[in-house]
């Protein structure tokens, strides 16, 4: 009688002893992230938001912030370029590793304005915006993953979870050195059946005009596509 005595209460230690371990181990999910490990991140660019984490049936990895050709981008905090060169869908792409453990994607630049292995601080610029690789108009695609890049990018969390909860001009490093704000830009939605002609009736402006501010080589436009309209 006593032995099985013994067995029930070492089984019953053995349930109690997993469940800690269940509870010690699970993984934290991205609502979950410390918010003080990237509290200071700032955003990017200077733009507007035309595409949000998760959309096209959750294929969507990042955040899109439209801009004018040009226009500079921002290390949103210190850290190592892990990659700068041109990756097919990405276009001109830079990869920041930083010391918190995330590492931040910089996709379709114009331009990229530092190496691999270069360490680099919080505001600096490291590129400027365009629309290389599988890009529509010129915008940053930004993505941010908790832990390194993969291919399968099951590390990518919502950008919005890390960034400031407001979008300013700049950063507020860059304010301080005297950097130039850039205001907000005017966007417009194609419509299904639209045309550039159509579009540039609309907004005041040539189909000539839309095609250079968006660095079209041609007339093909979509639906749901997002066009910068405003001269800069």
């Amino acid at each position: 009688m006593l032995f099985f005595v013994r067995r029930i209460v070492i089984f019953a230690v053995m349930v109690i002893c997993v469940g800690f371990s269940h509870l010690n181990f699970q993984n934290v999910s991205a609502q979950e992230l410390p918010a003080e490990t990237t509290e200071e991140w700032a955003w990017p660019v200077t733009g507007r938001v035309t595409d949000t984490f998760g959309t096209r049936q959750g294929n969507h990895k990042g955040l899109d912030i439209a801009a004018p050709i040009g226009e500079h981008i921002y290390a949103v905090e210190e850290g190592i370029v892990t990659i700068s060169s041109f990756k097919g869908s990405y276009g001109h792409v830079v990869f920041i590793q930083h010391p918190n453990g995330y590492e931040t994607v910089y996709a379709h630049l114009s331009k990229r304005s530092v190496k691999e292995g270069e360490r680099v601080a919080k505001g600096q610029i490291i590129g400027q915006i365009g629309s290389t690789g599988n890009s529509t108009g010129p915008h940053l695609h930004f993505e941010v993953h908790n832990g390194e890049w993969n291919p399968s990018r099951n590390n990518a969390i919502d950008p919005f979870y890390v960034l400031t909860d407001e979008q300013i001009p700049v950063p507020a490093i860059m304010q301080k050195e005297g950097i130039e704000v850039s205001k907000e830009l005017e966007t417009y939605t194609v419509k299904e059946g639209e045309s550039l002609s159509v579009i540039a009736n609309k907004v005041g402006l040539s189909v000539e005009e839309i095609k250079a501010l968006n660095q079209l080589t041609g007339d093909l436009i979509f639906p749901n596509q997002v066009l910068i309209v405003e001269k800069t």
